[in-house]
Protein backbone atom coordinates (compact mmCIF):
# COMPACT_ATOMS: atom_id res chain seq x y z
CA UNK A 1 0.00 0.00 0.00
CA UNK A 2 1.29 3.64 -0.81
CA UNK A 3 1.53 6.52 1.27
CA UNK A 4 -0.59 9.08 1.57
CA UNK A 5 1.44 12.14 -0.01
CA UNK A 6 1.87 14.87 2.56
CA UNK A 7 2.40 17.41 -0.16
CA UNK A 8 0.65 17.98 -3.60
CA UNK A 9 2.69 15.49 -6.43
CA UNK A 10 4.88 17.12 -8.62
CA UNK A 11 1.97 16.93 -11.53
CA UNK A 12 -0.57 18.93 -9.58
CA UNK A 13 1.99 21.64 -8.46
CA UNK A 14 3.38 21.55 -11.95
CA UNK A 15 -0.30 22.32 -13.42
CA UNK A 16 -0.86 25.08 -10.90
CA UNK A 17 2.50 26.71 -11.76
CA UNK A 18 1.89 26.96 -15.54
CA UNK A 19 -1.70 28.41 -14.54
CA UNK A 20 -0.04 31.28 -12.53
CA UNK A 21 -1.66 30.19 -9.20
CA UNK A 22 0.76 30.05 -6.35
CA UNK A 23 -1.92 28.47 -3.62
CA UNK A 24 -1.13 25.63 -1.49
CA UNK A 25 -4.75 25.60 -0.60
CA UNK A 26 -5.70 24.38 -4.21
CA UNK A 27 -2.77 22.48 -4.43
CA UNK A 28 -4.18 20.61 -1.39
CA UNK A 29 -7.89 20.47 -2.44
CA UNK A 30 -6.54 18.75 -5.60
CA UNK A 31 -4.58 16.25 -4.18
CA UNK A 32 -7.71 15.47 -2.09
CA UNK A 33 -9.97 14.86 -4.74
CA UNK A 34 -7.15 12.97 -6.49
CA UNK A 35 -6.00 10.44 -3.94
CA UNK A 36 -9.41 9.28 -3.97
CA UNK A 37 -9.69 9.07 -7.65
CA UNK A 38 -6.48 7.61 -9.25
CA UNK A 39 -6.85 3.84 -8.72
CA UNK A 40 -10.27 3.87 -10.04
CA UNK A 41 -10.56 1.97 -13.50
CA UNK A 42 -11.56 4.23 -16.96
CA UNK A 43 -9.41 7.23 -15.95
CA UNK A 44 -6.87 8.97 -17.49
CA UNK A 45 -3.93 10.09 -14.73
CA UNK A 46 -3.67 13.13 -16.77
CA UNK A 47 -7.08 14.21 -17.16
CA UNK A 48 -7.77 13.23 -13.66
CA UNK A 49 -5.43 15.52 -12.04
CA UNK A 50 -6.41 18.29 -14.83
CA UNK A 51 -10.26 17.54 -13.63
CA UNK A 52 -8.84 18.01 -9.79
CA UNK A 53 -7.22 21.17 -10.28
CA UNK A 54 -9.95 22.87 -12.32
CA UNK A 55 -12.76 21.64 -9.73
CA UNK A 56 -10.52 23.13 -7.47
CA UNK A 57 -10.08 26.43 -8.86
CA UNK A 58 -14.02 26.35 -8.90
CA UNK A 59 -14.81 25.72 -5.63
CA UNK A 60 -12.01 28.60 -4.48
CA UNK A 61 -13.19 31.11 -7.05
CA UNK A 62 -10.19 31.29 -9.05
CA UNK A 63 -10.91 32.58 -12.03
CA UNK A 64 -9.25 29.76 -14.62
CA UNK A 65 -11.39 28.10 -17.59
CA UNK A 66 -11.77 24.72 -19.02
CA UNK A 67 -10.05 25.65 -21.79
CA UNK A 68 -6.92 27.37 -19.36
CA UNK A 69 -6.49 24.32 -17.71
CA UNK A 70 -6.18 22.01 -21.31
CA UNK A 71 -3.75 24.73 -22.81
CA UNK A 72 -1.58 24.21 -19.34
CA UNK A 73 -1.98 20.21 -19.90
CA UNK A 74 -2.35 19.20 -23.17
CA UNK A 75 -5.15 17.52 -22.31
CA UNK A 76 -8.56 17.94 -24.27
CA UNK A 77 -11.09 20.35 -22.89
CA UNK A 78 -13.74 17.21 -23.45
CA UNK A 79 -11.61 14.54 -21.72
CA UNK A 80 -11.32 17.20 -18.34
CA UNK A 81 -14.90 18.06 -18.43
CA UNK A 82 -15.75 14.49 -18.43
CA UNK A 83 -13.51 13.64 -15.20
CA UNK A 84 -14.83 16.95 -14.00
CA UNK A 85 -18.86 15.89 -14.45
CA UNK A 86 -17.75 12.70 -12.76
CA UNK A 87 -15.88 14.93 -9.53
CA UNK A 88 -19.14 17.03 -9.37
CA UNK A 89 -21.35 13.69 -9.05
CA UNK A 90 -19.53 11.90 -6.68
CA UNK A 91 -18.73 15.27 -4.28
CA UNK A 92 -20.63 17.43 -2.35
CA UNK A 93 -19.00 20.19 -3.88
CA UNK A 94 -20.16 23.83 -3.80
CA UNK A 95 -18.93 25.81 -7.01
CA UNK A 96 -19.13 29.40 -7.63
CA UNK A 97 -19.17 31.13 -10.83
CA UNK A 98 -16.22 33.57 -11.08
CA UNK A 99 -16.40 36.63 -11.27
CA UNK A 100 -15.97 38.14 -14.83
CA UNK A 101 -13.81 41.13 -13.68
CA UNK A 102 -11.22 38.75 -12.44
CA UNK A 103 -10.86 37.41 -16.61
CA UNK A 104 -9.90 40.78 -17.62
CA UNK A 105 -6.29 41.27 -16.55
CA UNK A 106 -5.14 37.99 -18.26
CA UNK A 107 -7.66 38.79 -21.12
CA UNK A 108 -5.95 42.01 -21.57
CA UNK A 109 -2.71 41.15 -21.54
CA UNK A 110 -2.83 38.36 -23.63
CA UNK A 111 -4.82 40.28 -26.46
CA UNK A 112 -2.57 43.21 -25.86
CA UNK A 113 -4.54 46.40 -24.70
CA UNK A 114 -3.85 48.82 -22.24
CA UNK A 115 -4.58 49.42 -18.74
CA UNK A 116 -6.89 52.21 -19.37
CA UNK A 117 -8.88 49.37 -21.31
CA UNK A 118 -8.91 47.24 -18.69
CA UNK A 119 -9.84 50.08 -15.97
CA UNK A 120 -12.51 50.79 -18.70
CA UNK A 121 -13.95 47.52 -18.81
CA UNK A 122 -13.80 46.50 -15.25
CA UNK A 123 -16.02 49.45 -14.52
CA UNK A 124 -18.49 48.08 -17.44
CA UNK A 125 -18.82 44.79 -15.80
CA UNK A 126 -19.15 47.10 -12.51
CA UNK A 127 -22.12 49.13 -13.89
CA UNK A 128 -23.91 45.66 -15.44
CA UNK A 129 -23.59 43.88 -12.02
CA UNK A 130 -25.50 46.76 -10.51
CA UNK A 131 -28.25 45.90 -12.80
CA UNK A 132 -28.16 42.24 -12.73
CA UNK A 133 -27.30 42.26 -16.64
CA UNK A 134 -24.85 39.41 -16.06
CA UNK A 135 -26.40 36.81 -14.08
CA UNK A 136 -26.36 33.81 -15.66
CA UNK A 137 -24.20 34.84 -18.72
CA UNK A 138 -20.15 33.07 -19.08
CA UNK A 139 -18.20 35.26 -17.42
CA UNK A 140 -15.16 34.97 -19.92
CA UNK A 141 -17.81 36.03 -22.48
CA UNK A 142 -19.17 39.11 -20.37
CA UNK A 143 -15.29 39.68 -20.04
CA UNK A 144 -14.16 39.57 -23.64
CA UNK A 145 -17.00 41.88 -24.45
CA UNK A 146 -16.48 44.62 -21.91
CA UNK A 147 -12.80 45.02 -22.96
CA UNK A 148 -14.49 45.03 -26.70
CA UNK A 149 -16.74 47.71 -25.83
CA UNK A 150 -13.91 49.97 -23.57
CA UNK A 151 -11.50 49.89 -26.68
CA UNK A 152 -14.37 51.10 -29.10
CA UNK A 153 -15.20 53.88 -26.47
CA UNK A 154 -11.27 54.60 -26.27
CA UNK A 155 -10.73 54.53 -29.74
CA UNK A 156 -13.53 55.13 -31.86
CA UNK A 157 -11.19 55.74 -34.93
CA UNK A 158 -10.42 52.21 -36.25
CA UNK A 159 -6.61 51.71 -37.47
CA UNK A 160 -4.89 48.96 -39.12
CA UNK A 161 -3.66 46.17 -36.61
CA UNK A 162 -5.69 47.03 -33.97
CA UNK A 163 -7.22 44.33 -31.75
CA UNK A 164 -10.76 42.80 -33.27
CA UNK A 165 -13.29 42.10 -31.54
CA UNK A 166 -11.85 38.09 -33.09
CA UNK A 167 -8.14 38.72 -31.18
CA UNK A 168 -9.95 39.23 -28.03
CA UNK A 169 -12.07 36.27 -27.89
CA UNK A 170 -9.21 34.08 -29.43
CA UNK A 171 -7.79 35.62 -26.00
CA UNK A 172 -10.30 34.71 -24.47
CA UNK A 173 -10.49 31.34 -25.52
CA UNK A 174 -14.44 32.10 -26.45
CA UNK A 175 -16.52 32.14 -30.00
CA UNK A 176 -16.31 35.33 -31.49
CA UNK A 177 -19.93 35.19 -31.94
CA UNK A 178 -20.61 34.99 -28.73
CA UNK A 179 -18.44 37.71 -27.89
CA UNK A 180 -20.40 40.00 -30.96
CA UNK A 181 -23.53 39.39 -29.30
CA UNK A 182 -22.82 39.94 -25.50
CA UNK A 183 -20.82 43.30 -27.19
CA UNK A 184 -23.96 44.30 -28.95
CA UNK A 185 -25.86 43.57 -25.82
CA UNK A 186 -23.62 45.79 -23.38
CA UNK A 187 -23.38 48.27 -25.51
CA UNK A 188 -27.61 48.48 -25.58
CA UNK A 189 -27.74 47.50 -21.90
CA UNK A 190 -25.39 50.78 -20.90
CA UNK A 191 -27.49 53.14 -23.24
CA UNK A 192 -30.26 52.05 -21.18
CA UNK A 193 -28.30 52.50 -17.87
CA UNK A 194 -27.30 55.73 -18.89
CA UNK A 195 -30.91 57.04 -19.67
CA UNK A 196 -31.82 56.07 -16.17
CA UNK A 197 -29.47 57.86 -14.59
CA UNK A 198 -30.14 61.24 -16.84
CA UNK A 199 -33.93 60.75 -16.65
CA UNK A 200 -35.64 63.52 -14.64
Amino acid sequence: MRPVPTEPPGEIRSIAGVLGVNSPRLEWAALQLYLKRKDRPKSSYQALRAATVYASCRVLGVPKTLKDVSAATGVKASEIAREYRRILLEESLRVSQPDSTAFVPDIARRAGLEPTVERRAVEIISTLKEIGATAGKAPTTVAAASLYVAYSELHPIRTEGEPTQKSIADAAGVCELSVRNRYHAIRSTLVWAAERVNAP
